[in-house]
C-alpha cells in the first residue's frame, strides 16, 4: 500500500512539472506579442505644415505649401519680429548651398517680415546667383509696394527655361528633392504675381507681346493668359488666337480645359477667333469650339452642345468647362 502511496506522489509530481512547463513558454510569447503592441501604438509625430493659398481665377492648381524640414539652429522664434540684422543673413541664405533644407527656411522667415525688408530683397534681385534672385522675387510679392521693373524682369525669367530644359524641370531643384519636393512652386508664384499686377505687368509687356508670336507653345500659353488678364492690354485679340490653338490635342497637360474656361469668360469677345478657326485643327478641337458655339452664338451652323458624359469621354474632368464655377 505504501508503495503505492508514493507512486502516486511520485505521478502527481510529474504531471505539474510537465503542466508547469507547457505554461511558461505560452507566459512568454504573450508578454512578447503585448509589448510589441505597445511599441507599435506609440503615436508617429506629425511636423505641422505651412500652407499659403493660391487660388487662381482659372482653377486648377493646388495651395502653394511649404513643406516640413528640420528646425534651424537658431535661437529665435518664428513668432519673433524679423530683425534687419537677420533680414541680410536671411536673404544670403537663399543662394545655391549644400545645406538641406537652408534656402527653404530662409524663404519661409522672410514671409514673416516687414516692409523694412524690401531693400534687402530688392539688391537681391541683381545678384549673379539664379536661385537667391528667383526666392529674393517670391519673398517680394508678397509686398503691394514691390513693383519694381527689375521684379517684373525676374519674374519673367522664372517663367523662361533656359534651353533645353522643360518647365517641370523649373521647380524641382535639388533641395526641394531634400524636403520631398514640396517646396515653393517659383514659376507659379511669377505667374500669379504678373497676372494679378497690372504695374508688374506694363513692366514686360512688350516681351510678353513677342512670346505670342514664338515658337514655343508653352511660352504662347503663358502669355496669352497674362495678356487676358489685364482688360487694357493691347494683344488681346492675337492672345484669345492663341487659346483657341491651344484646344487642339496637343500633348500639353490641361491646356485645353483651361483654354476653354478662359474662352468661356470671355464670350463674344472670342466669337471671331472662334469662328475663324473652324472647322478645327482635330477633332478634339472642332467639337471644343462647337460646344463653345453653343453656349456664346447658339443659332449658329455649327454650335453643338457637348453632353456631361461626352465631356467625360473625351479626357476632361466632369463637369461643363463653359460653367462658371
Amino acid at each position: 500500500m505504501l508503495g503505492k502511496i508514493v507512486l502516486c506522489g511520485l505521478a502527481l509530481c510529474a504531471t505539474g512539472a510537465v503542466l508547469l512547463g507547457g505554461r511558461a513558454p505560452r507566459v512568454s510569447r504573450e508578454t512578447h506579442a503585448a509589448s510589441g503592441q505597445v511599441r507599435r501604438a506609440q503615436p508617429v509625430a506629425e511636423h505641422p505644415r505651412n500652407v499659403i493659398e493660391a487660388a487662381s481665377a482659372a482653377g486648377g492648381r493646388a495651395p502653394l505649401v511649404l513643406a516640413p524640414v528640420v528646425q534651424a539652429e537658431s535661437p529665435t522664434s518664428a513668432s519673433e519680429p524679423v530683425s534687419a540684422r537677420e533680414v541680410h543673413a536671411l536673404v544670403e541664405a537663399l543662394r545655391d548651398d549644400t545645406v538641406r533644407g537652408n534656402a527653404l527656411r530662409a524663404l519661409r522667415r522672410l514671409q514673416e517680415a516687414d516692409v523694412s525688408a524690401l531693400p534687402t530683397l530688392e539688391r537681391a534681385l541683381f545678384s549673379d546667383d539664379e536661385q537667391q534672385r528667383s526666392l529674393a522675387a517670391c519673398a517680394q510679392v508678397r509686398f503691394p509696394e514691390a513693383c519694381s521693373p527689375e521684379l517684373a524682369r525676374v519674374l519673367l525669367g522664372i517663367l523662361t527655361p533656359p534651353p533645353g530644359r522643360r518647365f517641370f524641370e523649373a521647380s524641382a531643384r535639388p533641395w526641394h528633392a531634400g524636403v520631398g519636393r514640396a517646396g515653393v512652386d517659383e514659376r507659379w508664384v511669377a505667374f500669379l504675381a504678373l497676372q494679378r499686377d497690372a504695374r508688374l505687368f506694363l513692366h514686360v509687356q512688350l516681351e510678353l507681346e513677342e512670346r505670342l508670336r514664338g515658337d514655343d507653345p508653352i511660352l504662347r500659353f503663358d502669355a496669352a493668359r497674362l495678356v487676358l488678364a489685364h482688360p487694357e492690354a493691347r494683344e488681346r485679340a492675337e492672345a484669345i488666337r492663341v487659346l483657341v490653338e491651344h484646344l487642339a490635342d496637343n500633348h500639353i497637360a490641361d491646356d485645353a480645359a483651361i483654354s476653354m474656361r478662359y474662352l468661356g469668360k470671355l464670350g463674344r469677345e472670342a466669337l471671331p477667333a472662334v469662328c475663324a478657326a473652324l472647322p478645327g485643327r482635330d477633332e478634339q478641337s472642332a467639337r471644343l469650339l462647337a460646344h463653345f458655339l453653343a453656349h456664346v452664338e447658339p443659332t449658329h451652323p455649327s454650335a453643338h452642345r457637348l453632353s456631361p458624359k461626352e465631356i467625360s469621354r473625351m479626357g476632361f474632368p466632369a463637369g461643363d468647362m463653359l460653367v462658371p464655377r
